[in-house]
């Protein structure tokens, strides 16, 4: 963690309290990296996402915002944005069965699978923007992947 212990503190006691708080989960996904296969057993490009750390969910808490009118390839269309929370640290547990706090894993073109629980389906929503405020949580704005440039 970083040189600064107070917001260190801040960080883990609000990873804490977002695990036993937050009414629903996510997992963040990636593009496949360099270093691993990029095409498939035909040669065809790989072009689907990955789950990161998919056994150790994400706890989050999102709201649906004002519609928006934006273009995407050169069309007009309506969009609906949506705001999600995550703590900065997430708990991971190892294969000893260890309790680690981890930086939440977002980047640029990444995005978010909000698992589905009792009530409510999955959603996956390709980050737009947010994530750069330092604090004890990430604030993003994403789309539902199927409106996503």
């Amino acid at each position: 963690m970083g040189t600064q212990p107070a917001f260190d503190a801040m960080a883990v006691a609000f990873a804490h309290i977002a695990a036993d708080t937050f009414p629903r989960s996510c997992v963040f996904q990636r593009l496949p990296t360099q270093d691993e296969d990029q095409i498939d057993d035909r040669g065809f490009p790989i072009a689907e996402y990955t789950d990161i750390d998919p056994d150790n969910p994400i706890p989050c808490i999102f709201i649906v915002q004002g519609g928006r009118e934006v273009l995407i390839q050169n069309q007009q269309r309506s969009v609906t944005p949506y705001k999600v929370t995550v703590p900065a640290l997430y708990i991971s547990i190892d294969s000893l069965g260890m309790e680690n706090l981890q930086p939440i894993p977002w980047g640029a073109g990444n995005r978010i699978k909000i698992l589905a629980d009792e009530t409510n389906q999955e959603l996956i929503l390709q980050i737009y923007s947010g994530g750069d405020d330092p604090g004890p949580d990430f604030t993003f704005t994403g789309f539902l992947t199927d409106t996503a440039v």
